[in-house]
C-alpha cells in the first residue's frame, strides 16, 4: 500500500518524469533551506535566547533537538538503505526517512523551544507548515518519496517530543532550585534549628 501511494504521488507530482517551472521553484525552497543553512541560523537563534534569558536551556534543548534528529536520521538511512524515486543510494545510506524534512522540523521545533520553553498547541502550526512545504518540494521533484518525507517528519516530531520534555524539566528543576535558595533555612541556619 506504502509503494503504491508513493508511485502515485510520483507521477501526480512530476508528470513523464519532466522538470519544469514547478521543480525550478521547489528546488529554490529546497536549497534555501537545506540543513547546512538552517542549523547555523538555530545556533544563532539558541545563543541569543541563551545570553537573554541568561539559561544554557536554549543551547542544550538545541542541541538535543539537532543532534539527536541527525543521529536517528543518519541510522535509519544506513539500516533502511531504500533507493530514492531515481533509483540512487547516497553515500551516507537510503533516502528513508528525508534528512531535509526531519532536520528543517528539528532546527524550527528547536528554535520556538529555545524562545518559549513550554509553547502553546497553535505556535507549532508555521513549523508543521514551513516543513510540510520542503516535504512538498522534496516529492515534487522526486528526489524522495512520499514515505521518506512522512518518515522525516515523524523521526523529528519524536526527537522534539524528547526535547519538549528536557526543556519543560529544566524549568522544573530550575524551579526548586531557587525554592531551595529562598527557603528560610537557607536564608537564616538559626531559625531552622529554633535558636534565636
Amino acid at each position: 500500500m506504502v509503494d503504491a501511494l508513493d508511485q502515485t504521488a510520483r507521477h501526480r507530482s512530476r508528470p513523464g518524469n519532466v522538470w519544469g517551472p514547478l521543480q525550478l521553484r521547489a528546488d529554490h525552497i529546497v536549497e534555501g533551506l537545506k540543513p547546512a543553512h538552517v542549523v547555523p541560523l538555530l545556533l544563532v537563534v539558541v545563543l541569543a535566547c541563551a545570553v537573554v534569558q541568561r539559561s544554557w536551556r536554549p543551547v542544550v534543548v538545541g542541541a538535543v533537538s539537532v543532534l539527536s534528529t541527525g543521529a536517528l536520521v543518519v541510522a535509519t538511512k544506513i539500516l533502511v538503505a531504500r533507493p530514492d524515486p531515481g533509483g540512487n543510494i547516497a553515500t551516507i545510506g537510503g533516502a528513508y526517512p528525508s534528512g531535509h524534512t526531519a532536520v528543517l522540523m528539528a532546527v524550527a521545533g528547536a528554535g520556538l523551544l529555545a524562545i518559549i520553553s513550554r509553547p502553546a498547541w497553535w505556535s507549532w502550526v508555521s513549523p508543521v507548515l514551513g516543513d510540510a512545504m520542503m516535504a512538498f518540494c522534496l516529492v515534487v521533484q522526486t528526489t524522495h518519496w512520499l514515505s521518506d518525507v512522512v518518515g522525516g517528519m515523524l523521526a523529528a516530531f519524536t526527537v522534539l517530543g524528547l526535547s519538549a520534555w528536557v526543556s519543560s524539566q529544566w524549568d522544573v528543576r530550575r524551579l526548586g532550585w531557587q525554592r531551595r535558595r529562598q527557603s528560610p533555612s537557607r536564608q537564616n541556619p538559626a531559625a531552622s534549628s529554633g535558636r534565636r
